[in-house]
């Protein structure tokens, strides 16, 4: 299972467009626990109570928080945001290009298991490991039908 899941998340699937993230804070626990792995769809006009993920610079990694309220700055759109386990609504407003997408599903806990992929270690236990052993076990197969044919033809 996490095999599949970390292939979806390095290889996307053409004509589905969702962002796989790993949650790596608290900010919104309950609904969200950290290690958590969620579907980001891309969303055109995001409302109250939605919970976004946004990214103010290219440097900056995304954070995902439920908008609370809009404002209209300069005749434009803009969130006020807050993570549900946060004391305070987020310092500024997202604006409408800053929105990655809406979060619209939530797997708890196996992006622990696709951060262990990303290492070295992880990516040869859950990768290279499993490979090999399907390769090994098809030689084998390969191997003993080779063996049965040399048999058949000597008598």
């Amino acid at each position: 299972m996490i095999t599949i899941t970390v292939l979806f998340t390095v290889f996307p699937i053409p004509g589905i467009d969702v962002d796989l993230r790993v949650v790596q804070s608290g900010s919104m626990y309950p609904t969200i626990r950290t290690g958590s792995l969620i579907a980001i769809r891309p969303i055109e006009s995001p409302e109250v109570g939605e919970i976004i993920t946004y990214q103010r610079s290219s440097r900056q990694t995304p954070i995902t928080h439920r908008i609370i309220d809009t404002l209209i700055e300069n005749g434009q759109i803009q969130y006020i945001t807050k993570g549900d386990n946060n004391e305070f609504q987020d310092m500024e407003p997202v604006t409408k290009e800053m929105v990655l997408g809406r979060v619209s599903l939530v797997v708890p806990f196996i992006g622990y298991g696709i951060n262990f992929a990303r290492t070295p270690i992880g990516f040869t236990l859950l990768i290279i490991v499993p490979a090999a052993l399907v390769v090994f076990d098809e030689l084998k197969k390969i191997i003993q039908v080779l063996r049965n044919r040399n048999t058949k033809l000597d008598t």
